[in-house]
């Protein structure tokens, strides 16, 4: 349905960015996370318009990864031009800020509008919850980069806020994007087998999740039976 495609996407833009940067290559994960999460929100927008909003943003998004990739490989091959460093690159930094920061918010408006429509609100309140640690992390890390620019100090301590709120949403994010592609399908696809993986860790993991999932099932079955015969034992008891 997409939902795969954009939690590997994510993955690999907000995770394994990390690793490959470390490699002074940070850019090409960037290129290559944004570019599978626009193939999905390509299909999630046939099911809900609501992601045209997080598609489009991934166009700018390649170009502000495009530059970053540029810059990378301009410090790993020596490359001098004025539109590497400087000025553009604190500007394109704070697009791709800005940028970054409305795109997680359309992904999760995007999660929102679709969970509503299935009636899976607790998805939908998940989305809210973790919008709200989007705009916190931004607001800490203008904090950080603008009102206390100056006071070491302070910004020593904003700095590891800003770290931490990022951590938190990309997690809770990550584990919202599973959430979503194991329970909202394509109509039509509620009861087509899930397909095997490739490896089997990864089918250990489905099974796992079967289970526990049925077990809730039965478990808030089972809860809402006997609450319904404590209602009719009350009832039976007033008469």
């Amino acid at each position: 349905m997409g939902f795969g495609y954009l939690f590997i996407g994510y993955l690999i833009t907000f995770v394994l960015f990390l690793t490959v940067q470390a490699f002074g290559v940070g850019g090409l994960a960037l290129l290559v996370g944004y570019g599978t999460m626009m193939l999905g929100l390509f299909e999630l927008t046939r099911f809900n318009r609501a992601f045209a909003w997080a598609k489009w943003l991934c166009v700018p998004l390649l170009v502000t990864s495009l530059y970053r990739l540029t810059t990378d490989l301009g410090t790993m091959f020596l490359w001098d031009s004025w539109i590497l460093g400087g000025i553009t690159a604190t500007v394109v930094a704070w697009v791709q800020f800005a940028l970054t920061v409305a795109f997680n918010l359309a992904v999760l408006y995007g999660v929102r509008a679709i969970a509503l429509e299935v009636e899976l609100r607790s998805i939908a309140t998940r989305a809210v919850r973790n919008a709200v640690f989007v705009l916190l992390y931004a607001l800490v890390y203008l904090f950080a980069n603008l009102v206390f620019a100056d006071n070491q100090t302070a910004r020593g301590y904003l700095l590891f806020s800003v770290m931490l709120t990022q951590v938190v949403y990309i997690l809770l994010n990550l584990i919202l994007l599973i959430g979503c592609t194991k329970n909202i399908c394509a109509e039509g696809e509620e009861d087509v087998p899930r397909k095997p993986h490739r490896w089997g860790f990864l089918n250990k993991l489905d099974r796992a999740y079967d289970e526990t999932r049925q077990k809730n099932i039965d478990s808030a079955r089972a809860a809402g039976e006997a609450l319904a015969e404590r209602r009719r034992n009350k009832k039976n008891r007033k008469k």
